[in-house]
């Protein structure tokens, strides 16, 4: 990934190997060179620690013109899948970590941080958090919950590390 800088924020682009490896792993999500951003359908074929095997699909967008810094490229499920399966169970849309404008929150901004102070962010690694995320969505859809604990909303957490 190229990052460029506009204004106060962060924006990437795929170079040609990494538009190659989405086209091939994710024939269904388009991206677009000029706009930076993928549209269509995010597919996964995946098993767990939980041990349930997940064939599914959603309909997603991705900005990479617009990221914090240190962060990832904005996604948004724009099927309202995850909406209906809130609505479904009673939940708060935050507690499936979406947005009310739809974009998903993928990963807090220090584990992003953890994860990648020694390895390079790709595309290929991006990929793999959005598989994690809709495969954590699709388990809570069937079973009403999910096949690990999720990720605590905003820095809440860090309240066990300093005193308030």
């Amino acid at each position: 990934m190229r990052y460029s800088f506009t204004g106060k924020t962060l924006g990437c682009e795929l170079d040609e190997n990494e538009q190659l490896w989405l086209k091939t792993n994710q024939p269904q999500l388009f991206y677009l060179h000029r706009e930076r951003k993928a549209y269509g359908y995010f597919s996964f074929n995946s098993v767990y620690d939980c041990g349930v095997h997940i064939c599914d699909k959603y309909e997603i967008a991705i900005d990479f013109n617009r990221m914090e810094y240190r962060s990832l490229p904005k996604v948004y499920e724009v099927g309202n899948r995850i909406r209906k399966v809130a609505k479904l169970y009673n939940k708060d849309l935050i507690d499936l970590h979406q947005y009310p404008d739809n974009r998903l929150c993928l990963l807090r901004p220090d584990v992003f941080t953890a994860v990648f102070e020694k390895r390079p962010f790709t595309i290929h690694i991006f990929c793999e958090i959005i598989n994690s995320f809709l495969y954590w969505q699709s388990y809570f859809e069937k079973f009403g919950q999910g096949p690990w604990a999720a990720e605590e909303h905003g820095w809440d957490w860090l309240k066990q590390y300093i005193q308030v």
